[in-house]
């Protein structure tokens, strides 16, 4: 993932994945995806702005390999993440 607007941890995850934003990287109108890799996505989750940290929830999801992208009107930053 672009390690300069955003990270994620820990990888690999468990019960919940962070995802920081770079300060200047506004959250308003982000959401974060799980996208297995079927394509389909497992999760979804808005981003609240004025927060530099975020997390999702991985109770429920099976374990395996993922996409994970921070999805907004004119940029999608996508990664992989490993449930376990």
């Amino acid at each position: 993932m672009s390690g300069q607007l955003v990270s994620f941890f820990p990888n690999p995850a468990r019960n919940i994945v962070y995802l920081a934003l770079h300060p200047g990287l506004q959250a308003e109108g982000f959401k974060i995806n799980l996208t297995d890799l079927a394509g389909r996505i497992v999760r979804e989750v808005q981003l609240k702005s004025g927060r530099e940290l975020h997390e999702m929830s991985l109770n429920g999801i099976l374990p395996g390999f993922y996409v994970i992208s921070i999805v907004g009107s004119q940029r999608v930053i996508s990664g992989s993440i490993y449930i376990y």
